[in-house]
């Protein structure tokens, strides 16, 4: 960490280290999988939200939609949509995925899948980011969106526990707080336990 950082900088990037080291390994989905899974790798996208929300307001955060903002989506019109599967040097893997609706011309399927891709993919919303991670690495682009209603729907039940809420809260306050500086070991630590509670509340969110 660079010495002339202010301390609140420098405890961030210690965290945000901790934090992103953490979740590059696989334990921490303790063997879910499926829905479940999701879930829990959605509770992950939320933690590192507060880490990048911490000059926002808590009450914030929570509230904001997962995904891009209505008022913030063009939705796409039928050519412009079948286009976009059909023809995206950024995600190449979509028409062949996405074959049966492009044979078809299935302008109204696709048009769904886009919202739901375009969160993940091009926004590149936290919660859903965290959910779908291994089918991105994996791009799988198809079962991100046929599985999208269904995270989003778990999501939202997940946000709403007391439990998930309570366990960002505190550590949304260790973050912004102005204690002393931590070093890597209590970094550590604090994470840990911060990571322990909303296990809790992911895993009684899911179905």
């Amino acid at each position: 960490m660079a010495e002339g950082q202010p301390a609140f900088e420098r405890r961030i990037e210690l965290f945000r280290g901790v934090s992103e080291q953490f979740f590059a390994g696989s334990a921490w989905l303790a063997g879910a999988t499926g829905l479940p899974g999701a879930v829990v790798a959605a509770a992950a996208g939320l933690t590192l939200l507060v880490i990048d929300q911490t000059r926002a307001r808590f009450e914030t955060l929570l509230a904001r939609p997962v995904g891009v903002p209505d008022a913030a989506y063009s939705v796409p019109g039928p050519m412009e949509t079948l286009e976009w599967f059909r023809v995206n040097p950024r995600f190449p893997e979509l028409v062949s995925q996405f074959d049966a609706e492009l044979m078809a011309a299935d302008w109204r399927t696709l048009q769904g899948y886009h919202r739901d891709l375009y969160d993940v993919l091009v926004f590149q919303d936290r919660a859903l980011l965290g959910a779908f991670a291994a089918e991105v690495t994996r791009r799988d682009y198809r079962t991100i969106a046929v599985r999208a209603p269904e995270v989003r729907a778990a999501l939202a039940k997940l946000v709403h526990r007391p439990e998930l809420q309570s366990a960002l809260r505190v550590w949304y306050e260790m973050l912004t707080g102005q204690g002393p500086e931590a070093d890597d070991a209590a970094a550590r630590a604090t994470f840990d336990a911060h990571w322990r509670g909303i296990l809790e509340a992911a895993i009684g969110a899911a179905p």
